[in-house]
């Protein structure tokens, strides 16, 4: 898997391989191959909902609350220029988050 994504990320640096390379790590459970990915795409695309929401879900995997929520804060208040279809499932999982860190305090 790792050869692979690297290879592919070293010869088409694009949003799309990215975005690919991000979730098959983050689907195959490897958060900290996946994090760097999501921080890149984010840092490129600030309005990128779903880098924010997987972002989001590392974090409090990782046990940073404070960072979890700042990130599901921020989906929910992004209203990117082009909508996306997966545009509301990231405001989903983001709600998500937040009502867990609430049931938690």
């Amino acid at each position: 898997l790792d050869a692979g994504i690297a290879r592919s990320i070293q010869s088409h640096r694009d949003k799309e391989t990215y975005k690919i390379s991000a979730h098959m790590y983050f689907y195959s459970g490897m958060y900290d191959r996946a994090e760097p990915i999501y921080a890149r795409l984010l840092a490129a695309f600030p309005e990128h909902l779903t880098s924010m929401a997987k972002l989001a879900l590392i974090r409090l995997h990782h046990g940073d609350t404070n960072g979890a929520r700042d990130l599901a804060e921020r989906v929910i208040a992004c209203h990117p220029r082009v909508r996306a279809p997966t545009d509301e499932e990231n405001r989903a999982i983001a709600e998500k988050i937040l009502e867990k860190l609430r049931a938690r305090t």
